[in-house]
């Protein structure tokens, strides 16, 4: 789906990252603010793995 409709976006994601990160940083990026994390991802298993300096 993301293929098909946002071919830019898959392009932006450069690093890899998971896909809701990716989008929140997008909308950062977009606002000029500075990236922060998704909501729900401090109470994610992979948190530590996606932001390890909020350890």
């Amino acid at each position: 789906m993301l293929a098909r409709h946002y071919p830019d976006l898959i392009a932006r994601n450069v690093a890899n990252l998971r896909w809701k990160k990716c989008l929140v940083r997008q909308v950062a990026l977009a606002r000029v603010a500075a990236p922060t994390w998704a909501p729900g991802c401090p109470g994610c298993e992979d948190f530590a793995f996606c932001y390890p300096h909020n350890r």
